[in-house]
């Protein structure tokens, strides 16, 4: 209050009121009912008065109105104008700070009858980065538009390339544009990747630029099924999955380099886990698409598979699209999209955002496209982060018939000493 009451004084000083402000200093008073000794503001005013300049002096309390002492007069009040304007002051900042707590209220409540709920961490602390909605968890950038999502118009020429984030599905879209584009080399290697094959819920280009673009479409987006289209099947629809291990390990570090996450990776499984990370939880977003495998307008292919054989993935994508490809077109195509040179496109890998500062530049080694390899997450879990993701995987996938390979060799997920506990808590 006593800020407040300041920056008003201030304020009509700086006005064409007759009072003009000469000298500002701070005393100490006993004179308070409320504290023994309490700061007031002493001021020195000059106001004029039939043309003559008289010095007023200005006691500022608290909680308690100007007082004034007016020697040249005589008088123990200030001039009743000024005093007037200085109580409008003093009322129009208590009814906008009174209306702007109201209108943070208001915001909040708003939220909530939309079905928005704030992330908080394992300490209870709101993660900003993300909101949670219909019980997924989205990045902070969709909740203006989250309520669009399911009235987004499909058509039937449409090609979707849907994934939980750090999947391969940046892969999976050029092998898909190279064959729906019945392989425009050239476009692929001058037009970025997001201006070929838009993310539906990002910022840019938005879902009314998407809406417009000339058939056929090429859509991105990493929504679960939940909240995608309700007609989203009228489409060609392409879900690529990855083993949570490894999608868990290729997640931590996108997160860290985008400086949206600083900790440990041990405290980044809990929050993967326990569904605190964007579009979390990971084993619903892969179980509902798995269970609508059979779909002819779905193709349901996992990152493994297309590392162990990316000829036979590419020509089931072209099978899937009604596309014909040559042995030239394949060969082409397992050349332009292999990891090296993935790695050093410029209209895939992302490196504008690294010259924006968007990313951390910090640790030169981390990258939107990282190892490309099945089985790092064994440089990273130890014996309790692994039992955490066999667990998860044991309770929610187990009766589904879906499974992962976790290494190049096609070894078990689970480490010896974990099987029976694992298979205990299933039950």
């Amino acid at each position: 209050m006593f800020k407040i009451a300041f920056k008003n004084l201030l304020s009509v000083s700086k006005s064409q009121s007759p009072l003009h402000l000469s000298s500002i200093r701070l005393i100490n008073s006993c004179r308070s009912s409320i504290h023994l000794r309490s700061n007031i503001l002493y001021v020195n005013l000059c106001a004029r008065s039939n043309g003559q300049k008289q010095n007023v002096k200005c006691y500022l309390i608290p909680f308690q109105p100007s007082r004034c002492l007016n020697k040249t007069a005589g008088q123990n009040k200030l001039d009743q104008g000024s005093k007037k304007y200085l109580w409008y002051l003093v009322i129009s900042t208590f009814i906008v700070g009174t209306c702007m707590l109201s209108t943070v209220g208001y915001s909040k409540v708003k939220r909530r009858l939309k079905g928005i709920e704030n992330v908080t961490d394992e300490n209870t602390r709101k993660m900003k980065h993300f909101f949670r909605y219909k019980g997924v968890v989205l990045p902070q950038f969709t909740e203006n538009i989250v309520h669009k999502f399911e009235n987004f118009e499909v058509r039937p020429d449409d090609v979707w390339v849907v994934s939980f984030p750090r999947s391969g599905t940046t892969w999976t879209q050029e092998i898909v544009y190279l064959i729906n584009s019945n392989m425009d080399i050239e476009k692929a290697k001058t037009v970025s990747i997001d201006d070929r094959f838009p993310y539906l819920e990002y910022l840019t280009p938005g879902l009314d630029a998407i809406s417009n673009l000339p058939s056929p479409r090429l859509i991105k987006t990493h929504l679960p099924l939940k909240l995608l289209p309700k007609n989203i099947k009228k489409a060609k629809v392409i879900y690529v999955a990855r083993n949570p291990k490894d999608t868990a390990v290729s997640y931590y570090h996108f997160c860290k380099l985008l400086k949206t996450f600083t900790g440990e990776f041990d405290f980044f499984l809990k929050l993967f886990v326990n569904h605190k990370v964007g579009y979390a939880p990971w084993w619903q977003h892969v179980l509902d698409f798995w269970n609508i495998k059979d779909d002819p307008n779905v193709l349901f292919i996992t990152y493994e598979d297309m590392c162990e054989d990316m000829e036979g993935n590419i020509r089931k994508i072209a099978d899937f699209l009604g596309k014909t490809l040559s042995d030239k077109d394949v060969k082409y195509i397992e050349h332009h999209c292999s990891f090296d040179n993935m790695k050093n496109n410029a209209q895939v890998n992302y490196e504008w955002m690294r010259h924006l500062g968007v990313w951390d530049n910090k640790d030169k080694d981390n990258s939107h496209i990282r190892k490309g390899k099945i089985g790092e997450w064994r440089l990273y879990f130890n014996k309790e982060t692994n039992y955490q993701i066999n667990r998860m995987v044991a309770h929610k996938l187990n009766a589904s018939g879906l499974t992962f390979k976790y290494d190049k060799d096609g070894a078990e997920p689970t480490d010896q000493g974990d099987e029976k506990q694992t298979a205990k808590d299933s039950t």
